[in-house]
């Protein structure tokens, strides 16, 4: 039942990542056109030209993690946290620039648009490393919990940390330093 939640958890995720990506990519294909104004004074143009790059390279992580979500793979979660910190720096970034600028107050259409679009990035960002965190500590108490890896015709632990076992016939043992020496008569 736990996997199956967390399936249907990350399928969402995944789902969410990519519609986040379309976002981003209508976003700067409506700028280019000419349809969003960026607005009238060269300092704010100057800014939002700054960007690109940045929204390109977060629109990247955002399409692999939501084909590693969807595929079920574990970089997934890893790829969703690095695409939700991008994406939170990115909004408070241009939700500072835009608030010394005064373009919230007065709030008008465009500065009303441009605030969206921030708390957009930022509540995604921060419900990405949300979701990414909570996830990557289910996958460490899962592999925690899990039994040691073990050799299948001898039964030995493949990974031991401490202990006795057995190397071609001879008793050996692992100290804490991780050295092998000869296992000591008990």
């Amino acid at each position: 039942m736990i996997d199956e939640t967390n399936g249907i958890r990350d399928r969402r995720a995944g789902w969410a990542t990519l519609c986040g990506a379309g976002a981003l990519v209508a976003f700067w294909g409506l700028y280019f056109g000419g349809v969003i104004d960026s607005g009238s004074d060269e300092l704010t143009r100057e800014f939002e030209s700054a960007f690109p790059l940045a929204d390109a390279a977060l629109v990247i992580m955002l399409v692999a993690a939501g084909v590693s979500l969807l595929r079920g793979r574990t970089a997934g979660t890893f790829c969703l946290v690095a695409a939700a910190a991008a994406s939170l720096y990115l909004g408070i970034l241009d939700a500072t620039f835009y608030g010394r600028q005064g373009h919230y107050f007065p709030l008008t259409g465009a500065g009303l648009f441009e605030l969206a679009v921030n708390l957009l990035c930022i509540g995604g960002g921060a419900w990405g490393l949300r979701r990414g965190w909570t996830q990557w500590r289910r996958t460490l108490a899962r592999a925690r919990s899990a039994r040691p890896a073990t050799n299948r015709r001898s039964g030995h632990r493949l990974f031991p940390t401490t202990g006795s076992f057995a190397v071609r016939g001879e008793n050996r043992e692992l100290d804490r330093g991780g050295r092998l020496r000869p296992a000591r008569a008990r």
